[in-house]
Parts: C-alpha cells; structure tokens; sequence
C-alpha cells in the first residue's frame, strides 16, 4: 500500500512538472517566433533566426513560399498545415511530416504583417518528454522509493507500539486458570484497547464469580445427596444387627422416604441443568418460611430437637433459585439455615 502510494504521488508529481515544463517550453518557442515575426513586419531579419540548436524557424510569405529557415529546414516546405488568424497565435503539436524520425515537435505559428499582405512566422522546438529530464526523474524515484520504506517502516513501527498491549493482554490470557486472581494489564493509554482489557478483566470476575457459586453449589448439592445416603446406610445396618427390632415395613417406610428425598433432589439438578441450558421452566412463587415450618414437621421422629422461629412473607421464585424447593430438605437447624441462603 505505501509503495501504491508513493507511486502514486510519485506519478503526480511528475504529470505536474512535465505540465509546467510544456508550458514553459511553449512559451520560449512563442517568444522566438514573436521576435522573428517583429524583425519581418520592420523589415530587419537577422541571422542566426534562433540561437538555440534544437529550435526552428521558418518565415512564409503571403503565396505559402518559404522565404527564410534555420538550416536544419532549408528548402522544405512548411513545417505545419494550420495557418494563423491574422495578428494572433495559434499553437499545435506536429509528430511526423518534417519531423519524421525526430518526435513530436510544438510548433507556434504567429501571423506577421508585411507591405500589406499577412505573413505566417513557424517556430517549433521538441516536445517535453514525459520523465521531463533524467536526473528529474532519477530523484522523483528515489524520494518516492525512500516514502515508501519510510512510510512501511514507520506504519509496521506504529503497529507494532500500538498491538504491544494486545499481545501482553493475550500472553497473560494464555496462563490465567480457572481459579486464578489474575487480571490482564491494562495499558497506559485510556484507548480502545484499554476499554477491551478492562471488560477482559470484567468478564474473568465473572467467570471467576461463577465458577466459586458452581463449586459451592457442588459441595452444598454432594452434602444433601449424603445426608439420605447415610440414612438409608444406618436403618439398613441396624436392621442387620438387630434384625429382631425391625420390621420390613417399617424399614421400607423409612427407605422409601430417604429415596424420595434422593429422587427430589436429582430432579433439582436436572431443573437447574435445563435452566442453565435456557430451557423453560414451571416457576411458582414459594413462602419460604411455611417451607421451612413444614420441613420442620416432617422430622418430629427423629432424636433431634428441631425448633423453628421463622416470619412469615419471604417469598421466592423457585425458578431463579440455584436450588429450587425440593432440594431444601434438611435434617438439622443448620441445613434449614443452609436452605434459606440458597433459595434466596
């Protein structure tokens, strides 16, 4: 791209000077043949016509006759076709003709009036050529090639400052873990790329943020599901060791309860599962406390001494719970205190 540039400018620089030149070179062959055509109207024609070497002149009369030239065009007919309108200038680009062999050539043409007829003056000169001169050309080139490595070096340069941050932020992100406290640097510079390291940093406090609630909520889960494990464990032990104060009823009444509890609690997981997944779940609005006050009676028949002191009117929604109600089935005052935190 800096070269397309460079060439760019390059090129225009150079349509510019070959423009000024043109105009430059028109204006000196003008000038000859206006000093030739003043000599001819005062009857004072000197020779050399032109001093130049690559100039030439030649002077008609009003029969179209060629009455005086520079040597190279001694004896040749007019070196243009196009004729003047009396006492103006006209101006014209001549390839061929005359000049076959020799390039285009601009050819001037100014009437001169002399003993009553008008007479045509033709001054011509070689057309710029288009890289005007070669050392003009030789330096646009170089300065031209010298902006685009300038101009590369100094973009790859700025680049490069500019993505420093970028790659120290993807270097650090490459060794944050999951349970990391480390944070991407920030830049120096208050940028687009310091606003990107700062939500980097935000997103990493969230993730973090979830990640301790999903290991709390594995522990608090794995706590619940031991608890009518153990139960079951001890009634099925005691009916082995004494198997004479057991009855299968009894002992499947009490199984069943602690399987039933099992069941809710895995049904909790999945509810959660699917609301993690997006998926719709039934939400209804729960009393918390009238929860908790049941719960409590459920267990009058076990050996601990289980009090609740709850007020009424703490209302949740089961479905923005990470454990909805089922799962709050506890076995002591603290696993009633333990249900309160989640489901709130």
């Amino acid at each position: 791209m800096a070269a397309l540039l460079s060439a760019m400018l390059a090129a225009a620089v150079m349509l510019a000077i070959h423009r000024y030149a043109t105009e430059d070179r028109m204006s000196e062959i003008a000038a000859d043949g206006g000093r030739v055509a003043y000599e001819v109207e005062h009857d004072e024609v000197r020779t050399p016509l032109v001093e130049h070497a690559d100039r030439n002149v030649q002077i008609v009369d009003a029969t179209g006759t060629v009455v005086a030239s520079t040597p190279q065009l001694r004896g040749r007919p007019p070196m243009a076709g196009f004729t003047p309108i009396p006492r103006t200038v006209s101006t014209g680009v001549v390839c061929g003709g005359l000049f076959a062999g020799q390039g285009c050539h601009i050819v001037v043409a100014q009437s001169a009036y002399r003993q009553g007829q008008d007479w045509i003056v033709y001054s011509s000169g070689p057309t710029v050529p288009p890289y005007v001169t070669p050392w003009l050309a030789a330096t646009v080139l170089g300065v031209a090639v010298f902006m685009a490595v300038a101009i590369t070096t100094l973009g790859h340069r700025i680049v490069t400052t500019a993505l420093r941050p970028v790659t120290a932020i993807r270097a650090e992100l490459d060794t944050i873990s999951e349970t990391s406290d480390r944070r991407v640097p920030l830049p120096p510079s208050h940028d687009e790329i310091y606003d990107l390291a700062g939500s980097v940093n935000r997103t990493l406090a969230r993730l973090q943020a979830a990640m301790g609630q999903q290991r709390h909520f594995t522990s608090n889960a794995s706590h619940e599901l031991r608890t009518p494990i153990a139960a079951i464990r001890a009634e099925v032990e005691d009916a082995l060791y004494a198997p004479e104060d057991t009855t299968v009823p009894r002992l499947s009444r009490t199984v069943l309860a602690s399987l039933d509890r099992i069941e809710a609690i895995v049904g909790d997981l999945l509810d959660i599962a699917r609301m993690e997944a997006d998926q719709p779940l039934q939400r209804e609005p729960i009393d918390l406390a009238a929860f908790v006050t049941a719960q409590c009676g459920d267990r009058r028949d076990t050996p601990l001494d289980i009090s609740c002191d709850l007020e009424p009117g703490a209302v949740v929604s089961a479905g923005f719970a990470y454990a909805p109600p089922a799962g709050c089935r506890g076995t002591s005052t603290e696993g009633a205190t333990r249900c309160a935190t989640w489901c709130t």
